[in-house]
């Protein structure tokens, strides 16, 4: 497992307010700068090749499109009926079409479900907002001795967090 980088200080100071006439002491303030993690290097990858790279039929791709461009800076969409039913009517889809669509991105690992009817976009292959709070989602592959795939993420408590921050 990859250590995790620490902020690096890289100023420190501390100021004192005096009164002028005692030399007391009125007030201190500590100041102090840090260097934080860049982005890492990133490659532009499109969504049609993210769609063929995961053999999504073009409905999905399109739905797809129509997530990262309404998702928040949580990576989070809410698909609530409403929701829904703008995008089927948008794509000129049927609502059994859609449900299939999503039920074919949370097999493919696309979009994770957070909650009812609140999904979250896997934070390796779409982010945004501020790099230091993306970085903080994790998606965790494991294999068993047999082959077989378990998934776990840290990004249910880690939106919890960023919800706060945005509150």
């Amino acid at each position: 497992m990859a250590k995790e980088r620490k902020e690096k200080v890289i100023f420190a100071a501390t100021e004192e307010i005096l009164d002028s006439e005692t030399g007391e002491i009125i007030r201190t303030r500590k100041f102090t700068s840090a260097l934080i993690d860049k982005e890492p290097p990133h490659v532009k990858i499109y969504l049609q090749d993210i769609a063929k790279i995961n053999d999504l039929p073009p409905a999905a791709s399109k739905v797809l499109n129509i997530l990262i461009q309404n998702m928040g800076y949580n990576n989070m969409v809410p698909m609530l009926k409403p929701f829904k039913e703008v995008i089927c009517h948008s794509l000129n889809i049927k609502m059994n079409t859609l449900e299939k669509v999503i039920a074919l991105l949370l097999e493919k690992h696309i979009i994770h479900k957070f909650a009812r009817g609140l999904y979250i976009l896997d934070p390796y292959l779409f982010a945004k907002g501020r790099w230091e709070n993306i970085k903080n989602l994790r998606l965790i592959i494991e294999y068993d001795e047999y082959g077989n795939r378990r998934l776990t993420s840290n990004a249910p408590q880690q939106i919890r967090q960023l919800s706060i921050k945005f509150d």
